[in-house]
């Protein structure tokens, strides 16, 4: 990747944070400077929650016990291997939207009405693919911030929304109607 200013190609030069902050109704995050690929502000062995990573968490039906709660690290590592298959199934072509250090939105890939809409098919594929998109409600990171560098933050919630209806890009309209149908789906 490499067209972010600071960024590295290397996945482990700076390992993401997730912080889930669900400080709302329906998950909606509290008032937060910080997000996924970033600063956590979680002391070590918290959850995405804030809560004792090991605290446990009630275990799935039948299996009478409980779970750990993943960890922040642990979404984080979850996420980009769920968004970079994605990224990297598309046809060649000059943007690149593998996530590494930090969210790849496509103000830093150029900003070209092109490079948005190839943001838009990886958006609305990374959606579609496996249970990514029940995987992101499940545990409410529908709006949990996603650090783009330099201070700018986006949630999944708001990506879904504004590339659904956005001129910019040229979008086609099926990519637009199925990122509304999940923008529609989020708590």
């Amino acid at each position: 990747m490499g067209g972010q200013a600071g960024e590295s190609d290397d996945a482990s030069a700076g390992e993401p944070a997730v912080r889930d902050d669900s400080g709302g109704e329906g998950g909606r995050p509290a008032d937060s400077d910080e997000g996924i690929c970033g600063d956590s502000g979680f002391e070590p062995g918290e959850n995405a929650a804030g809560a004792p990573a090991h605290g446990g968490t009630a275990g799935t039906a039948g299996t009478g016990g409980t779970t750990d709660s993943p960890t922040e690290a642990e979404f984080a590592v979850e996420l980009r291997a769920r968004w970079n298959p994605v990224a990297q199934s598309r046809p060649p072509n000059a943007y690149e939207f593998s996530w590494n250090q930090f969210f790849p939105h496509p103000t830093f890939k150029l900003g070209t009405p092109e490079g948005y809409q190839e943001f838009a098919f990886v958006l609305v594929g990374f959606f579609e693919a496996a249970d990514n998109f029940d995987f992101l409600v499940a545990h409410r990171l529908t709006r949990t911030p996603l650090d783009c560098s330099i201070g700018m933050f986006v949630t999944f919630d708001e990506l879904a929304e504004q590339f659904s209806t956005m001129t910019y890009g040229d979008i086609p309209a099926d990519v637009q109607s199925r990122l509304k149908s999940f923008s529609d789906r989020m708590p």
